[in-house]
């Protein structure tokens, strides 16, 4: 989508975090650290958008700490790699084997290599956003929604992939929960 953003609000959240194990894996070990971590979500109405930055710390251990900041692509992102690939692709093919490959594939090679830039790009999605050893290769806990009111944070919806964690999450902070300024999900 192309717009502009037109407003940015960020704030820094306080909730009380558990801290005794990785928020990614829930691996309990000695070299757990809390990790700033940044939560963002962008709105657009065609040309105008709001961009809602928000940072919490959470705890990682040392294989997931590179999850902290690492977003997952949405699908205006994921239909640009296609397209990216799907160049690409037919660059390779024109430069390289025109000549060598058969009438009936050169008559079809653009459909064919969007096809297979379509296959190769959705693969690699799905094998980047795979579950390995219980932790996400992306961000484990997610913005969701964010409701301000002149300019103050009225209501923040956060999802989490580790269960675990985000049960412990909202019991450390239940008075939240309980007025509904903390609304928690999890990741499917």
């Amino acid at each position: 989508m192309f717009f502009a953003v037109q407003r940015t609000i960020s704030a820094t959240l306080n909730f009380n975090v558990p801290a005794d194990y990785c928020c990614n894996c829930g691996r309990r070990t000695a070299d757990v650290d809390l990790i700033t971590t940044p939560l963002r979500q962008v709105r657009s109405v065609l040309f105008y958008g709001e961009e809602i930055r928000l940072s919490e710390q959470f705890p990682f251990c040392k294989p997931c700490r590179g999850s902290a900041g690492r977003s997952a692509f949405g699908w205006p992102g994921k239909l640009l790699l296609i397209a990216l690939n799907s160049v690409i692709l037919f660059g390779i093919c024109i430069g390289l084997l025109p000549s060598s490959l058969p009438h009936a594939i050169n008559d079809n090679l653009y459909s064919l290599n969007l096809i297979l830039a379509v296959i190769l790009t959705l693969a690699w999605f799905h094998q980047s956003e795979k579950i390995v050893q219980g932790r996400t290769h992306y961000q484990p806990v997610r913005l969701r929604e964010a409701h301000f009111k002149d300019d103050r944070l009225r209501q923040v919806s956060l999802a989490f992939h580790n269960r675990h964690y985000a049960q412990d999450f909202a019991n450390a902070n239940a008075e939240a929960v309980k007025a509904r300024v903390l609304l928690i999900s999890i990741l499917d």
